[in-house]
């Protein structure tokens, strides 16, 4: 049971903040359901994926896809409660969604940071994500 909560958390911030960083780039309530469709869509594939994998949790898909975030959160908890998962595989599993939550904290702050500031008209992920390199680019000459 504690090893099914571990993915549920780190699943819930994973989504989470990928769904709070989407949101972010909309400026008025009618705009959100088409810019979550991205993150809705992740999270019913790996629901779907978690579900194939319940037929054959020790099978090829389930075991390739329990180490692929955001898959992991979800398939390696199957795995866990089908059958015995090494203890390599489990921590594997869980360092490799940390390291996605930690990114996606990132991305998510960036988002959040450009589009927060620009009000009026929705943002698109395209022009916060070419914000950044100019921002890179300006950085990387400044230096030399």
């Amino acid at each position: 049971m504690a090893g099914v909560l571990v993915w549920f958390v780190l699943g819930y911030a994973f989504f989470a903040t990928l769904s709070a960083s989407f949101a972010s780039l909309v400026s008025r309530q009618e705009e959100v359901d088409t810019v979550l469709t991205p993150p809705v869509m992740t999270v019913l594939v790996t629901c779907f994926v978690a579900f194939c994998a319940t037929d054959e949790p020790t099978g090829t898909l389930a075991t390739v896809m329990s180490y692929v975030p955001p898959f992991s959160s979800m398939v390696m908890a199957v795995r866990v409660a089908a059958t015995e998962v090494p203890l390599w595989q489990a921590g594997l599993s869980i360092a490799a969604m940390v390291a996605a939550v930690l990114a996606a904290l990132a991305f998510g702050a960036k988002v959040y940071q450009r589009a927060v500031l620009r009000t009026g008209a929705r943002v698109k992920l395209g022009d916060v994500v070419r914000v950044r390199q100019m921002d890179d680019l300006k950085r990387a000459r400044r230096l030399t």
